[in-house]
């Protein structure tokens, strides 16, 4: 019971991070750059950020020492 509960919140929460983190990252871009250059939030600047974030990672690799 239990189990399945905590892996039906990760999957909502993983799904609510996909469809805001896109916006978050324009909201700070429009933060940081103001009117100089602003991106508009629409569909299209959520597709396109979602697909740019999907390719650009930083390696982050934990490893743990016995």
């Amino acid at each position: 019971m239990f189990k399945t509960l905590g892996v039906a919140i990760a999957t909502v929460l993983i799904l609510i991070l996909v469809i805001a983190g896109p916006f978050f990252v324009i909201w700070a871009w429009n933060t940081l750059f103001g009117s100089v250059c602003a991106i508009d939030y629409t569909f299209w600047t959520w597709a396109a950020t979602l697909i740019i974030g999907t390719f650009i990672r930083s390696p982050v690799k934990i490893s743990k020492n016995s």
